[in-house]
């Protein structure tokens, strides 16, 4: 294995030719693998099991024999794209952020509810139909369900 001065954050996939030198090689694997969200493929002309386990401990995803097959390669390379789209598409998920607006009034019969209520409808017809969640914090007599009948 040839020595890289590139910094391994630079890349979401490594693919990696094991040599001779078998420590230092897995000590740089699990370097990658410690940086969240990089894959190692790796291979190698040799098969013995005792580098298979040193792979799959060292957390290397795939490992193709030489000579390398180019459709093991081209499905390897696939499963990892569209792993790569699911967790992009998750994390937008998980950055979407909500706003919470409190309506408040200083005694009652100001017209706090009505307030409430037309502002959850007004966002709820909104455009992207964002979620709305409505809550009438008086718990003992809330007015919300008979102003939305």
């Amino acid at each position: 294995m040839q020595e890289y001065s590139s910094d391994p954050t630079s890349c979401d996939l490594w693919i990696l030719e094991i040599g001779d030198d078998l420590e230092k090689e897995f000590e740089t694997i699990k370097t990658v693998k410690a940086d969240k969200g990089k894959e190692v493929f790796l291979t190698s002309s040799r098969l013995d099991p005792d580098l298979l386990i040193q792979a799959l401990r060292a957390g290397a995803k795939e490992f193709f024999s030489q000579p390398i097959k180019k459709e093991e390669v081209k499905d390897a390379l696939l499963k990892f794209k569209e792993h790569k789209m699911s967790v992009k598409l998750t994390q937008e998920k998980m950055r979407r952020v909500g706003k919470v607006i409190n309506v408040m009034g200083s005694k009652g019969g100001v017209g706090t509810t009505t307030v409430a209520v037309n502002l959850a409808t007004s966002l709820a017809q909104s455009q992207g139909s964002p979620s709305v969640v409505l809550i009438d914090m008086n718990l003992l007599f809330g007015e919300i369900p008979i102003f939305l009948t």
